[in-house]
């Protein structure tokens, strides 16, 4: 036997061993249906200036104290944050911050309750119920009057008994595994993945003006949510799975190659599936299981990514379960499926249907001749007599999964932006697709674009007729109805002429690994951007312009609008608002967060000689004087860490901001 340090465990006495009893049978016959209304919630702080003395350190006899077996450690506490969070059954609750002191009854109703237990208790109705602990701060006087008066119910909690509140084990696998400190992830990614953000996903419904009573596409949009950047580097790592399989279609010049040499006999028929609400039918955990299988057994992922197989669905078990969003001011849960919106919810739909096609084909008693399928759209190739059997097996599969279908139209079917056209003989004609609805409305020649933008139409839709198209006659009446279409549209002739113009072979081709110093994007600004293009272009650098100020942005705003103190990732300017002998003060500040507004506007206003200079202003040098969150003017915003810092920069470089003792986070 070797020696071992014993593991440790709450004191309890006879009464705590009642209570958890107690509480045990008095929940043992609650169903998922009975949980899923529960709020389990808690606070922790997590020690970010030592280790968990779990570190251990091979050595040879008499390097014990050589630098590299030496942990430090502070024995005097250290730095430390403290956060609270909340869990449901499927999903989540933001992780709340407590800033800077101890948790107050009053700091608790104000930070915690009030902006986040509140609209969630709204939006699930009488049913829902918060489980807390019995800390002071959440049975203080101010704190269950508020219960009261929101009408929020509390489930009893024994004392001593954190093994029952599943936040608990939460706390401690975030405690034990740092992802970046075991080397996991490396500084800039933690930067990305760690969440600042406190904007919710926005639902919002755009219209199917091709379908009977034109139906809203309901979409929501989690760019700055809290797992948005977090979906996005899992999306990257599970993005080469997709496609491995010969049913999968890339793209519309995929399927031409495919299928146009192919023929269809008088017993076979084509006929296209489709899955009805893919994104809110796919059963997250049976595509858990086998995504998991999938990176397992993925000899390339270490060349992607230094995280386990476990951490990557781990990870992306967080992004698929965070499914609430905000729609007219009012919050909603998703109980079912992968969540909208969300950058990594498309490949787990694909990588479920590679899994369930190919459960279904080879078990289908008479199997499709062909099945090609793009995202939740198929165009399937059957023997007329077992079409509807085939139809009847794929829809038994899954009770989640339910999939419609549709056959010939006078031997014709419509796939993507093809239309498949059975010859007499059999054989297949490929055309180009356009719905019912279609304007031939392109991008107006006379637009404040980019001259290769409106070019770049001309190409785009050309290429389409080259590489879609079967039959050469169909290809000359498409680029002759584009050259209409786009004529309409003002297009000149000399565009078309210099889309057509051979190119001279003559010339030697460049060395761009040479004089390629990278590429920059700038917004279009007729004639001042052109004049840096060639500027960027003398040293090498390639420029893209994107457009700015466009009439869809003018015009349509179908998502809630965010509130200016809610908007995240802002380069802000903070003027003060006090007076002088001489007038009102002129002091400004300019700075930058990855979080709210509000959430640092406050800290700048919060009494402290070191955290900000707006503080020790109006504090220390100013007594008297303020600031106010109504008058802070919002110069920027930008998500990503280090471009914000960049445009923090040029604003103070540019307004020359009194406060500023520094020229920005790049300098």
């Amino acid at each position: 036997m070797n020696a071992r340090r014993p593991a440790t465990g709450p004191i309890l006495i006879p009464r705590h061993r009642r209570a958890i009893l107690d509480f045990a049978r008095n929940h043992q016959h609650w169903q998922d249906g009975d949980w899923t209304p529960v709020l389990f919630t808690n606070e922790s702080r997590f020690t970010v200036s030592t280790n968990d003395r779990r570190v251990r350190v091979w050595r040879r006899q008499g390097e014990r104290y050589a630098n590299c077996n030496i942990v430090e450690v502070n024995h005097f506490g250290g730095g430390s944050v403290m956060v609270w969070a909340g869990i449901f059954l499927n999903g989540r609750t933001d992780l709340i911050v407590i800033d800077r002191g101890s948790l107050t009854g009053v700091r608790y109703r104000d930070e915690v309750l009030r902006p986040v237990v509140g609209p969630i208790a709204r939006a699930i109705g009488q049913n829902f119920i918060l489980m807390q602990d019995n800390a002071r701060p959440h049975i203080a006087r101010v704190v269950m009057n508020f219960l009261d008066n929101e009408g929020i119910e509390t489930l009893d909690w024994p004392a001593r008994s954190p093994d029952l509140n599943p936040i608990e084990h939460a706390w401690d696998m975030l405690g034990r595994r740092n992802w970046e400190n075991e080397g996991a992830i490396n500084r800039d990614e933690y930067r990305k993945l760690y969440p600042t953000t406190e904007s919710p996903p926005k639902f919002y419904g755009l219209p199917k003006v091709h379908k009977k009573d034109i139906p809203l596409r309901p979409i929501v949009s989690s760019v700055g949510s809290i797992t948005y950047n977090s979906a996005k580097f899992i999306a990257d790592i599970l993005s080469p799975l997709v496609g491995n399989t010969t049913h999968h279609i890339a793209n519309s010049q995929d399927f031409s190659e495919r299928i146009k040499n192919e023929r269809v006999e008088d017993d076979e028929e084509l006929r296209s599936y489709d899955v009805t609400a893919l994104f809110t039918s796919v059963p997250i955990e049976k595509a858990l299981d086998i995504i998991r299988d999938d990176l397992i057994s993925d000899t390339t992922l270490d060349e992607r990514t230094k995280l386990s197989a476990g951490q990557v669905v781990k990870l992306l078990e967080v992004c698929l379960r965070c499914t609430y969003f905000v729609y007219n001011g009012v919050f909603y849960l998703q109980i079912h499926g992968a969540a909208m919106g969300s950058p990594v919810s498309p490949i787990v739909c694909n990588l479920y249907l590679e899994h369930l096609e190919q459960l279904a084909i080879s078990t289908a008693p008479h199997p499709p001749l062909w099945w090609f399928r793009y995202v939740d759209d198929t165009h399937t190739k059957l023997k007329k007599r077992y079409a509807q059997e085939f139809t009847d097996h794929l829809n038994s599969l899954d009770p989640d999964i339910k999939f419609t279908t549709e056959g010939e139209d006078n031997r014709t079917l419509a796939f993507l932006d093809t239309l498949t056209v059975i010859k007499p003989d059999g054989s297949l004609n490929i055309k180009i697709y356009r719905k019912p609805t279609h304007t031939d409305q392109y991008l107006n020649f006379s637009s404040n674009h980019p001259l290769q933008h409106k070019l770049g139409v001309i190409h785009t839709l050309f290429h389409r007729a080259e590489t879609v198209i079967s039959d050469p006659v169909d290809c000359d009446e498409e680029k002759l109805h584009i050259t209409e279409a786009l004529s309409k549209c003002g297009y000149p002739k000399w565009a078309f002429d210099r889309l057509n113009k051979p190119k001279d072979t003559s010339k030697p081709p460049k060395d761009s690994t040479n004089t390629n110093k990278g590429q920059v994007v700038i917004p279009y600004v007729k004639g001042i951007s052109d004049a840096l293009k060639r500027i960027y272009s003398s040293y090498g650098i390639r420029v893209c312009f994107k457009p700015t100020r466009t009439l869809r942005q003018l015009l349509v705003a179908p998502k809630d609008k965010t509130d200016k103190k809610d908007v995240t990732g802002p380069v802000y300017l903070i003027p003060c608002q006090g007076q002088t002998t001489r007038g009102p003060c002129s002091e400004s500040y300019i700075g930058e967060t990855g979080r709210s507004l509000k959430t640092r506007f406050l800290e700048h206003r919060r009494p402290s000689s070191t955290s900000s200079e707006v503080s020790q202003h109006i504090h220390i040098e100013s007594p008297g004087h303020h600031v106010d969150l109504e008058k802070v003017q919002i110069l920027d915003r930008e998500p990503r860490y280090f471009e914000r810092g960049v445009k923090e920069a040029i604003h103070i470089r540019a307004n020359q901001p009194s406060l500023n003792k520094d020229g920005g986070a790049t300098t």
